[in-house]
């Protein structure tokens, strides 16, 4: 039995750059089974955040728990799509 195909697709993060919070948007609903953050050097760095989904999964809603200002990628999986984005962290408030 073939595996079914995983569809890859980008999301939307804002606002960014952020600050304290911030959000991603996918184009449809998406029910999370897996979620990672990368710092640019790709160190998984998931630990120093929370997530809650919001909104029948169009939505996560991301609070920063700790990371340092910095580029950070961000890898959501379901069981038939993967979604990336980008995320810019800024001490600016």
């Amino acid at each position: 039995i073939a595996e079914p195909t995983l569809m890859r697709a980008n999301a939307v993060a804002f606002p960014n750059p952020a600050t304290e919070s911030f959000a991603i948007e996918f184009p449809e609903q998406v029910d999370l089974t897996s979620l990672q953050i990368y710092d640019l050097n790709g160190r998984d760095v998931t630990a120093g955040i929370s997530a809650t989904v919001q909104h029948h999964g169009h939505v996560i809603q991301f609070v920063n728990n700790g990371l340092s200002e910095g580029v950070y990628a961000i890898q959501v999986r379901s069981d038939r799509q993967h979604f990336n984005a980008r995320v810019v962290l800024s001490n600016n408030r």
